[in-house]
């Protein structure tokens, strides 16, 4: 069995990475450098577990993506948050029949978001504020 790990990651990077808000490109991260500006997206972790069958190799678990903006002003910066949150939904949300494109190894199987909040930790501590998605996947080996 192979690991379907980097397949997902890099089919998520490049949908997320042409992301932009008023013409600013919106960069999309696995792990945040020191020199990241105030608005990213970060891909801050996943969990998939086995779940074959005697004849099919699946994966079943979540990925967790982070949208992050800086507090130019409130009111700016959640609209600017809620918009980029919503262009990560459009980017990754699946039509009949066009799911992740994992190919040549592994199908996509299933892929929605579970959940989508608002997180004000940030916003006491470093003047920012974030969005978390959490979807749900499934992947089958080809074989």
């Amino acid at each position: 069995m192979k690991d379907p790990s980097d397949s997902i990651f890099t089919a998520i990077y490049g949908l997320l990475n042409s992301i932009t808000y008023l013409g600013e490109s919106i960069p999309c991260y696995n792990v945040v450098p020191q020199s990241a500006g105030s608005s990213y997206i970060w891909i801050t972790g996943y969990d998939l577990s086995e779940s074959s069958t005697n004849d099919r190799f699946m994966y079943e678990g979540y990925i967790v993506i982070q949208i992050v903006t800086g507090f130019d002003h409130p009111t700016y910066s959640e609209k600017k948050l809620d918009t980029i949150a919503g262009s990560v939904k459009n980017a990754l949300k699946p039509t009949i029949g066009s799911l992740l494109d994992l190919s040549p190894d592994f199908n996509n199987t299933f892929f929605y978001l579970e959940n989508d909040q608002h997180d004000n930790d940030l916003e006491a501590v470093e003047n920012m504020s974030r969005r978390i998605q959490r979807w749900r996947i499934g992947v089958e080996e080809l074989i």
